[in-house]
């Protein structure tokens, strides 16, 4: 599932808010929305500052209304998904540092910290506006958390040096991975996934190709 890895040079405010928005639009609802937050050690409070300052400032209400950003989930099966696998996350030992309720078909911006990473928060795409955070300590150990997924559909990586940024995005086992930015649908770029995530691609020279007949022709000399 779409790993959202954050690297030790990386700007931790502007980095915040990119997840804080990126998590968010749709409700999370979103097939290419970052779910799974893979924090350096020591940043990850900063992080989670930060984060907390962005989603404090986030307008939750009537979608209709211009000012309003996150509104109702999709339906009642989904909200109510949403709330079992956050009380699942506290049988498993994780921390939930802020959100958790449900007031209808309306979930709060939830943030919980990851302790056992075969918890259901994180293994599963709980497709709502749920942050699941765990840390690491090396790249080594972060590229490990990124690649353990069935699934590989997007992914992305945020960092200063972008060159370092790139080189480990390239390790990322995912059909897409952006760097400094969440995953996009871009009309102009191939969107697909590996792994459980399907296969083929849509969009882009790659996406013509799906829906064109290739004719081969064999001269003989």
């Amino acid at each position: 599932m779409d790993a959202f890895v954050v690297l030790e040079d990386a700007n931790i405010k502007d980095t915040a808010k990119t997840a804080a928005m990126g998590k968010l639009a749709n409700c999370g609802q979103i097939c290419i929305s970052p779910k799974r937050f893979i924090i350096p050690e020591d940043k990850a409070d900063d992080f989670i500052t930060n984060l907390k300052n962005e989603i404090a400032n986030v307008k939750v209400g009537d979608p209709l209304s211009p000012d309003t950003f996150l509104g109702p989930m999709s339906s009642e099966n989904i909200v109510n998904g949403v709330a079992a696998f956050v009380n699942q996350s506290k049988t498993y030992g994780d921390e939930l540092i802020a959100g958790g309720n449900q007031n209808g078909l309306f979930y709060d911006p939830t943030v919980i910290k990851i302790k056992d990473v075969n918890s259901p928060v994180w293994k599963n795409e709980v497709f709502g506006p749920v942050f699941a955070i765990t840390t690491y300590k090396t790249e080594d150990e972060a590229l490990e958390l990124a690649n353990d997924s069935e699934y590989g559909l997007g992914g992305s990586v945020f960092g200063t040096d972008k060159n370092h940024a790139h080189e480990f995005a390239s390790k990322i086992d995912s059909g897409m991975v952006y760097v400094n930015s969440c995953t996009k649908g871009v009309h102009d770029l191939p969107f697909g996934g590996i792994k459980n995530s399907g296969y083929g691609r849509e969009g882009g020279e790659a996406g013509v190709h799906s829906f064109a007949n290739i004719q081969t022709y064999f001269v003989k000399d």
